[in-house]
């Protein structure tokens, strides 16, 4: 009789299990079929040089591509303000007291939607302090897909979340979805979310920053953006830099709650929206 009961039990627990990663996989396939699209590639134009104890260095082009999420049907695009600008990442590594410095300045911002279709961006507004950058495409397509950052989510530990994002040029500019939990939660000085996924881990930050995270019931919980945590280390060493990533500077990807991204963006003005 007892052995029977485990057997029950085990055969219950079994199909609570796959009826579970079911439902998982249609609320993915749903959230991928729905917001895919939201997600664009934003292309990078900088002019940099270096100073060296106050004098400067010739300027040099460098080139950054990253993602961005549509939050708005007017075309509002935010991504990470620090994908536009990594020689802040580069003094900070380098330290206050460093005599070597990079200067940065954007040229050119290009906007590729899923469609195939480019079209030349313009800044709207940053907010260093979020990692925010909002641009806007100066052509817009006329079947464009956003994601409603006003329908938003709030997880709990442990829940689980979807990644959307977009691959490059070899991959022939793929979306992607993949799955992972809330491991963390960061409260104070503002609220932000610690993403736990093994695609996640591996991918690099032009693949991981701008992307949009979604809740198991579908709703937006927010982008991945940069944050500086309590404290900066700067001047970290190179061990620290190649073993720690950027948690060595005072930096790890988090989710910005959708909420929050909302009342960056309104304050930019009616006009431009």
């Amino acid at each position: 009789m007892i052995k029977k009961l485990v057997l029950c039990f085990l055969s219950f627990a079994v199909g609570v299990t796959i009826v579970k990663a079911q439902n998982s996989s249609e609320i993915g396939k749903k959230i991928f079929k729905t917001y895919r699209n939201s997600v664009v590639t934003i292309k990078f134009v900088l002019q940099e040089r270096a100073v060296m104890k106050g004098r400067e260095g010739a300027s040099v082009e460098s080139k950054m591509q990253t993602n961005g999420t549509i939050i708005s049907k007017n075309g509002i695009i935010v991504c990470s303000l620090t994908t536009s600008n990594p020689s802040k990442l580069i003094s900070q590594f380098m330290g206050a007291g460093s005599n070597l410095s990079i200067k940065s300045k954007i040229t050119s911002i290009k906007v590729r939607f899923p469609n195939g279709q480019e079209s030349e961006a313009n800044i709207l507004l940053t907010d260093p302090g979020e990692d925010i950058l909002f641009i806007k495409p100066v052509k817009i397509p006329s079947s464009m897909v956003y994601v409603n950052l006003s329908n938003n989510a709030s997880p709990e530990i442990f829940d689980n979340i979807f990644f959307l994002s977009r691959l490059g040029t070899m991959a022939n500019w793929a979306a992607l979805i993949s799955s992972g939990t809330i491991s963390g939660i960061i409260k104070e000085p503002r609220l932000v979310y610690i993403p736990e996924s093994e695609e996640f881990a591996n991918e690099s930050f032009g693949d991981v920053l701008g992307n949009p995270v979604f809740a198991s019931n579908g709703k937006i919980i927010g982008i991945i953006l940069l944050s500086k945590g309590i404290s900066s280390n700067e001047g970290a060493n190179m061990g620290s830099m190649l073993f720690n990533s950027t948690e060595a500077l005072g930096t790890i990807p988090v989710i910005v709650p959708a909420g929050d991204i909302l009342k960056v963006e309104s304050q930019i003005k009616t006009s431009s929206k």
